[in-house]
């Protein structure tokens, strides 16, 4: 995973899918990221099963391969999955930004401009 030389405080990516391909599927993960110009992140990924929403019933967790989460640019995002063993597949699915939306004050821009942009 490429990486640039400018540092941050790490973060916490979270995500969760959720798919109705016949059978109501949820899954969740996260990973942790901790380099300033990150292009991706690994998640540890969990089949959530047996759940019982507001209740007292703890949900059954099934440990998956990781799935990675990666910026292709500043308005489309990849991500890259394995769920063979569910019966699913592996691929990769495309998010794009439905409209232009600055973020965090930033232009759309490499990452490297943004890094030159926080040590002025």
């Amino acid at each position: 995973m490429p990486r640039s030389t400018g540092m941050c405080e790490s973060g916490q990516v979270i995500a969760a899918w959720r798919s109705n391909n016949g059978n109501m599927l949820w899954l969740t993960g996260s990973g942790i990221f901790g380099v300033m110009g990150d292009v991706g992140v690994f998640l540890e990924m969990e089949l959530v099963t047996n759940g019982e929403f507001l209740g007292s019933k703890r949900a059954d967790r099934r440990h998956l391969p990781e799935a990675y989460l990666f910026v292709e640019n500043c308005n489309r995002l990849g991500f890259r999955y394995n769920l063979e063993e569910l019966g699913l597949g592996q691929g990769n699915i495309y998010l794009k930004r439905l409209y232009s939306l600055e973020t965090a004050g930033y232009t759309c821009r490499d990452a490297q401009s943004r890094l030159d942009t926080l040590s002025d």
